[in-house]
């Protein structure tokens, strides 16, 4: 699983602390579960302290900012993007996991629930983030390929549909051509 976002003490609402706790849990479930956070900023470190103080350690990786080639080979090698954020205007980052066919991982009442669909393109929790919900979304996700695959390519066509700079045109010209009538 795949997290990239700033890592920055003053927008601590990603998700972050809440995967790498979660994530002790998922390992009794899925016990190759990997969680990567990808990112920099003045949080990096006091999340490595965080991730090293896990049970899960061995298991969470915070490699700092990764160029573009570097991420997207990370998004073509990830089986899931999660951002449990609380903080999201719109979900950018999402439709960048979608364009890699990645199910996505969100919260409800966010800006990241526009682009993800709640068990269409992947997963929405509540807010508050509650630490049982969000293990067993994430133990949903990775106990179950076939479902997760399916939603990863409904997010890519999703995508596709109604986030790119063709569809937003088309929405554009739609909306001011009975105004030119």
């Amino acid at each position: 699983m795949v997290l990239v976002g700033r890592l920055d003490a003053g927008e601590r609402e990603k998700g972050q602390r809440e995967l790498i706790a979660a994530l002790r849990d998922v390992l009794h479930v899925v016990p190759d579960a990997d969680l990567i956070v990808v990112g920099s900023g003045s949080d990096l470190e006091p999340l490595r302290d965080e991730a090293a103080a896990s049970p899960a350690a061995g298991r969470i990786f915070l490699p700092g900012r990764l160029g573009d080639d570097a991420l997207s080979a990370l998004y073509g090698a990830a089986y899931a993007y999660v951002m449990p954020s609380r903080q999201e205007g719109f979900g950018l980052v999402h439709l960048e996991a979608m364009n890699h066919a990645l199910p996505c991982l969100a919260c409800h009442e966010d800006g990241a629930a526009d682009v993800v669909e709640d068990g269409k393109t992947g997963v929405l929790v509540g807010q508050p983030i509650d630490h049982g919900e969000l293990v067993a979304a994430l133990t949903g996700l990775l106990t179950d390929p076939t479902r997760a695959r399916a939603m990863g390519v409904a997010g890519w066509h999703r995508l596709q549909d109604h986030f790119t700079a063709k569809a937003h045109q088309g929405r554009v010209v739609d909306a001011l051509r009975p105004l030119l009538s």
